[in-house]
């Protein structure tokens, strides 16, 4: 085996499993702040549901870092004599339980396209119609990444196999269905905001408007969704890396949101807030403004505009 490739190869997997454990550092303190708060008597709307379903986002991309750490761990480790039994362990013959970091990966980017295709579903105040379209991609798209998953956990196939690479790779399909269900599930939540934000006046400067279309839309997994699939297809290694950046953002973007909401009920002080990004900003507008009326004459002379929400 050329010595460079495999320097090359193992430089790569101890990198990936760095950046992976970075970002899910990154990733562990955005769950522990929404399941403090939410357990320590802040209320949403569905917020058993919503509490549910990050607990499983994490849950799941904390197996795909699991693996992937066991499986560097004993290839460096356990398998590190030389350089060939360690390509031997990483490369050649890798161990069987290494399903279970691809198909968490898959599993925690169907939880993400599915939580996009909700939250498409809300901000379009619950319009079956806005999401038929990223729902339909992202069913689709599930029996694409089965194919995908037997394909690769599938022994030594033969060459004219069906479930051969060389004759289909099952994963293309599969990230572009889940790009597309991304890509249209974003343009219609901006769409969305931007018709919402355009109808009513705010103090908001365009860059806090702007980071909220982000968060909220969960454009950031769709920015990572698109390079990995462009990677991927011209088989290039450095895949890998957006991989393993994918695996974390998966959760990292629906988890910002539910951050989002919660910072927003603090700020303006509202008792319970819904889960349907549009309506978030006109409730708590109009909490604050029911806020005002409470106000008094004497304690606006007096200069005292505080008030309990």
């Amino acid at each position: 085996m050329d010595s460079s490739f495999s320097v090359a190869f193992r430089k790569s997997v101890l990198n990936i499993a760095l950046i992976q454990a970075l970002l899910h550092g990154v990733y562990t303190v955005l769950y522990l702040y929404i399941a403090c708060t939410l357990v320590s008597g802040v209320r949403i709307r569905q917020q058993a549901t919503v509490l549910l379903a990050m607990t499983a986002l994490y849950l799941v991309a904390t197996t795909h870092l699991v693996a992937d750490w066991v499986y560097v761990e004993r290839g460096f480790v356990y398998h590190g004599q030389t350089e060939n039994t360690m390509m031997d362990y990483l490369l050649i013959n890798p161990p069987d339980w290494m399903f279970l970091s691809t198909a968490s990966f898959m599993v925690n980017t169907l939880f993400a396209d599915c939580f996009l295709v909700w939250r498409c579903w809300l901000v379009w105040d619950k319009r079956l119609k806005a999401a038929a379209v990223p729902g339909l991609f992202t069913i689709i798209g599930t029996v694409f990444a089965g194919l995908s998953f037997y394909q690769q956990t599938v022994t030594s196939p033969s060459a004219n196999s069906v479930w051969s690479v060389d004759t289909i790779n099952w994963s293309i399909p599969y990230f572009s269905l889940s790009l597309a269900t991304t890509l249209v599930s974003t343009i219609l939540i901006v769409w969305r905001l931007v018709q919402s934000r355009s109808s009513r006046s705010g103090t908001s400067t365009n860059m806090t408007k702007l980071i909220e279309m982000v968060v909220e839309s969960c454009m950031l997994y769709s920015l990572c969704m698109i390079l990995l699939l462009a990677f991927f297809v011209q088989n290039i290694p450095a895949a890998n890396y957006l991989v393993a950046i994918t695996a974390s953002v998966t959760g990292i973007a629906p988890t910002l949101i539910v951050v989002r909401l919660i910072a927003s009920q603090r700020d303006f002080g509202s008792n319970e807030l819904e889960f349907g990004g549009v309506h978030d900003g006109n409730k708590l507008s109009m909490s604050a403004k029911n806020s005002l009326e409470k106000v008094s004459p004497e304690d606006l002379e007096k200069g005292d505009y505080t008030t309990n929400y």
